[in-house]
């Protein structure tokens, strides 16, 4: 009796399976080396994610960062004036603007927690974690055709590219509704991430390429929407062949 009552309660907390796919956006605040050269970033993505009856998630998650700006011209070279712009074709004048985009892809676990201790749904505090790879550069938003210093693979030498592993958190509530029309999360997410930039040469000042390592934190809200694609209800054990005395 005690076994099958410990087996019921960690099999059966949410008493159903769902399959989902979710897309979310977030606002993230720099920190650490990060921080030294970019701004605030927004981040939007798509999620493959399983609840199992025992409210513990699986997840599969792609991460699209942007809209960061990158804080120093001098990544550019020589090419940018004391006035920061840059003359291009027929002696026109191109002003810079240098933006940081990346991407980030990572496995992750988690369990919902029921905040209802009466009723074992499948909603509540969220807190979940993983493992994956992460890339972030500065894209130059200019007219490449003009700028002939960036034309070809030259671009790959000043981008600053750099890549590595990230580690994700996520702590939130997570809401899976009876009526299956509103589904998601909102909360904060925290992405820690060790890279290095690529590379070997520095186009910027010719120099070899650093490759010590550099560590940073994105952290901010995050709200995802979850469309739901399979739901299977769990059965009761006494039909599932279990006995009680």
């Amino acid at each position: 009796i005690f076994y099958l009552t410990v087996v019921n309660s960690i099999l059966c907390f949410g008493q159903e399976t769902i399959i989902g796919a979710s897309v979310h956006y977030g606002y993230q605040l720099p920190t650490g080396d990060f921080q030294s050269v970019y701004t605030n970033n927004s981040n939007i993505g798509l999620n493959f994610n399983i609840k199992l009856p025992s409210n513990i998630t699986l997840g599969l998650e792609g991460q699209f960062l942007f809209g960061s700006n990158y804080k120093d011209l001098s990544l550019l070279g020589n090419m940018v004036t004391n006035g920061g712009f840059i003359i291009v074709a027929d002696n026109q004048v191109e002003i810079p603007a240098v933006e940081g985009r990346g991407g980030n892809f990572f496995l992750e676990a988690g369990k919902i927690f029921s905040l209802n201790s009466k009723k074992k749904n499948n909603s509540g505090l969220h807190i979940k974690g993983g493992i994956g790879y992460i890339f972030y550069s500065a894209y130059v938003n200019a007219d490449l055709k003009a700028l002939t210093q960036l034309s070809g693979g030259y671009s790959d030498g000043y981008n600053k590219l750099e890549s590595g592993l990230s580690i994700n958190t996520f702590i939130g509530y997570t809401l899976y509704s009876k009526n299956k029309l509103i589904n998601g999360s909102a909360g904060i997410q925290t992405i820690y991430a060790s890279t290095k930039y690529a590379g070997t040469i520095d186009f910027s000042t010719g120099n070899e390429t650093n490759k010590t390592s550099r560590s940073s934190l994105l952290i901010g809200p995050k709200i995802n929407i979850t469309l739901i694609l399979k739901r299977f209800k769990k059965k009761d054990l006494k039909s599932d062949g279990y006995f009680y005395d």
